[in-house]
């Protein structure tokens, strides 16, 4: 039984003063960055996948720290590169 993990995570610049979340925020959002799904695509680093190691297939907690470490560790590749980086960089100076 294998179980995968889809995610999104949404940046947003919250300028001195502007407030909490406001509706014109300069923002950005990064998935994952394979197909959800697809052992067969799946990399090392980046596997959203896992068979479930438990009994009859049963997800484990060391099960959801794969796919937890394999999010973090996809969305920090996809964050630090450096055209998304450069982007929310700008931000603070009007750019981006």
């Amino acid at each position: 039984m294998p179980y995968a993990l889809k995610y999104r995570v949404d940046v947003e610049f919250l300028g001195t003063g502007v407030g909490p979340f406001p509706p014109n925020a300069q923002k950005m959002t990064f998935t994952q960055s394979y197909p959800a799904n697809n052992v067969a695509n799946q990399s090392p680093l980046a596997g959203p996948v896992v068979p479930g190691a438990g009994t009859g297939g049963a997800i484990t907690s060391a099960d959801i720290t794969t796919l937890t470490n394999n999010m973090a560790a996809d969305i920090a590749a996809q964050m630090n590169d450096a055209v998304p980086l450069g982007a929310m960089q700008g931000w603070v100076t009007g750019g981006g």
